[in-house]
């Protein structure tokens, strides 16, 4: 972890109108990130309403990002606290700018085979071990190496791809003939829009006879798999495991919790929650939370499943 002294008055000057008020010392200085519960007497924290006040009173951390109400404020004299609407997005900022790694140089590893058509954008990273076809990268993006683009793939500015990637590999499109399977020939590619990050070890498929796509500003975590044809709307958060099946369309700004699985030809609208674990085999409505196996929605008259 970086450590880098900073200063509260810096801090504050940081979020500017975020924060809504500042009781203690600005003077304070602090040089790790640290949970409020674990922290030591260097470390910024952070605790959001709802969290119990007694673990900010035992807490080791002089300084403190939270949305605490006065009343509150006024039993803690040991502390300064930063008062801001959101503590969470605050401390999320205020890491990204004091303590988080620096972006890696522009570079192309030389173990990396990049295909002589393919066009790479500017600062653009790629790490050891990659294989880059026939494909489209543009500026800004990382790629952190054991990664295969295949060929007739566009990757948007400031994409990030985690080790062990595969993109644009053949959708799993067969068709029984007398007792054998036909392969059905995939001639489509994936379109991933800007500012998309990808974790480690996840498999997106080429489409068919169009292309698969992940829209802007979506986060896929570790160990996905997203079939061929599938449509991936903006903003979405899909944790770690989830499967999509074929030809499926998810809308804006969705949580598809672990281990989820999607069948086929689903359509999911905008602002869906999806639980952990849940298998959709139902189409779901926009602004609806659902849960289980088969998954239902939860903020649903009599719980029923969605037609």
């Amino acid at each position: 972890m970086i450590e880098r002294e900073v200063f509260v008055n810096v801090i504050v000057k940081f979020l500017g109108k975020q924060v809504i008020n500042v009781f203690g010392d600005k003077n304070k200085s602090i040089n790790q990130p640290s949970p409020i519960d674990i922290a030591n007497e260097k470390s910024l924290s952070f605790l959001e309403v709802g969290k119990s006040i007694d673990l900010l009173k035992s807490s080791k951390a002089p300084v403190v990002i939270c949305n605490l109400e006065p009343d509150s404020i006024k039993e803690i004299s040991d502390k300064t606290l930063i008062v801001v609407k959101q503590p969470k997005l605050a401390y999320i900022k205020v890491l990204n700018k004091f303590f988080a790694p620096s972006k890696p140089e522009p570079y192309i590893h030389p173990n990396s085979i990049i295909h002589p058509e393919a066009e790479i954008g500017q600062s653009v990273y790629i790490g050891p071990f990659c294989c880059i076809g026939k494909s489209k990268i543009k500026k800004g993006c990382i790629l952190k190496g054991n990664i295969h683009v295949y060929d007739d793939v566009q990757i948007g500015k400031n994409v990030i791809i985690h080790a062990g990637c595969v993109i644009g590999s053949d959708g799993f499109g067969y068709k029984s003939s007398r007792q054998k399977y036909k392969k059905f020939p995939q001639l489509g590619g994936v379109i991933i829009e800007d500012n998309v990050e990808i974790m480690a070890n996840v498999n997106i498929a080429r489409g068919t006879l169009i292309n698969t796509f992940i829209g802007e500003g979506t986060k896929i975590d570790a160990n996905c798999h997203i079939a061929h044809n599938n449509i991936i709307g903006k903003n979405n958060l899909i944790a770690a495991g989830v499967v999509f099946a074929g030809s499926v369309k998810l809308g804006n700004q969705c949580f598809i919790g672990v281990n989820s699985c999607i069948r086929d030809w689903i359509k999911i609208g905008n602002n869906v929650i999806i639980g952990m674990g849940s298998v959709v085999t139902k189409n779901i409505s926009s602004n609806t939370t659902v849960i289980g196996s088969p998954a239902r929605p939860i903020n649903h008259p009599q719980n029923e499943v969605l037609v």
